[in-house]
C-alpha cells in the first residue's frame, strides 16, 4: 500500500472539496451537524441540522433545508382487543391484550349478527358480512384506539357469512364463506380508507366456508374449511398486496378426514 505525506494543500484562498469520504489512519472523516429546535442562522450548502423540535434530520440543499425522511414499515397490530357480535348481538367488547381483566363496551355495530370476517391494522377494524336471519353483505368499521359505535364502510360483493380474514396492514382480504352455497370467492377492501366497496381478488383452490386463516406482511393463508359435504385439508396462500388467484400450499396433518372448525395464528418459527 503506498503512503501519501502532504504537508499543505493550496487553493489560491478557497475550500478544498473531498466529494468522497476522507479517511484519515482507517478512520473517516465526517461533516457535522448542528442539534437545535430552531433552524440554523447562516448555513452553508451541505450543512446538516438536527431539528430536535420535530426529530428530523435535515440538509442544506439549493438554499433550503431539505429533510431526510423514510417510511417507516406498516404496522397492523395494537395492545386492545375486541369482541364482535353474536347470535342476536351488535355489541363489540374491548379489553387490554397486555393486562387481565374484564371487558368493557365499546359501542355497538350497525346491525346484531354473527359469522362475520374480521381484520384490523393499528388503525382500524373491520367487520364483514355476518347471519342475521339471512347473509348479509355488511361492512362496518370502527377506530380501534377510540370508544364508540361502529359506521358503515361498504358492501361486499355478496352476501356472505363463515368466511376468514387476512391482512398486510393496509389491505383486508376475505375467503371463502356461505353464500348460497359455499363460496371460492376472496375479496379485498384498503384499511387506509374508510369507505369503499370491496372488490373482487380471485378465487380459493376449493369453495369452503368455516375455514382459518392467517398471514404476514406479504402472505395470506387459508386452511381446512368445510365444502359443504365435507371438511377439506386443503392450505391455500395468496400474495395480499397483489390480486389473483389462490395456489395450493400443501394440506393439514390430519389423518383420515380435515378440520371443519379450526383456528390459527402466525410468529416465528425456531
Amino acid at each position: 500500500m503506498s503512503t501519501i505525506k502532504v504537508n499543505t494543500i493550496d487553493n489560491e484562498g478557497g475550500a478544498v472539496d473531498f466529494p468522497n469520504k476522507l479517511t484519515v489512519r482507517g478512520n473517516a472523516i465526517e461533516r457535522t451537524y448542528t442539534s437545535s429546535g430552531t433552524e440554523p442562522s447562516s448555513p452553508s450548502e451541505g450543512d446538516f441540522w438536527y431539528d430536535t423540535g420535530n426529530s428530523l434530520l435535515k440538509h442544506y440543499i439549493n438554499s433550503e433545508f431539505k429533510t431526510i425522511s423514510f417510511v417507516p414499515p406498516a404496522t397492523w397490530y395494537g395492545s386492545r382487543g375486541l369482541n364482535v357480535g353474536g347470535m342476536s348481538s351488535n355489541a363489540i367488547d374491548y379489553f387490554d391484550i397486555t393486562s387481565s381483566g374484564n371487558a368493557s363496551d365499546f359501542g355497538n355495530l350497525t346491525s346484531s349478527r354473527r359469522g362475520m370476517g374480521a381484520v384490523s391494522n393499528a388503525t382500524y377494524g373491520v367487520f364483514a358480512g355476518g347471519y342475521t336471519s339471512t347473509n348479509v353483505n355488511t361492512i362496518d368499521y370502527i377506530t380501534v384506539a377510540t370508544t364508540g359505535d361502529a359506521a358503515d364502510f361498504g358492501d361486499m360483493t355478496a352476501v356472505t357469512r363463515d368466511q376468514m380474514s387476512v391482512s398486510n396492514g393496509n389491505r383486508a382480504c376475505f375467503g371463502g364463506g356461505s353464500t348460497s352455497g359455499d363460496a371460492n370467492k376472496i375479496e379485498y377492501i384498503t384499511l387506509g380508507v374508510t369507505s369503499g366497496n370491496a372488490s373482487d381478488f380471485g378465487d380459493l383452490t376449493v369453495a369452503r366456508s368455516q375455514l382459518a386463516a392467517t398471514s404476514d406482511a406479504t402472505y395470506g393463508v387459508f386452511s381446512g374449511g368445510f365444502d359443504f359435504n365435507n371438511a377439506v385439508n386443503t392450505i391455500d396462500r395468496i400474495s395480499i398486496a397483489t390480486t389473483g388467484n389462490a395456489t395450493d400450499h400443501g394440506d393439514l396433518n390430519k389423518s383420515g378426514n380435515a378440520l371443519r372448525f379450526c383456528g390459527s395464528t402466525s410468529g416465528n418459527a425456531s
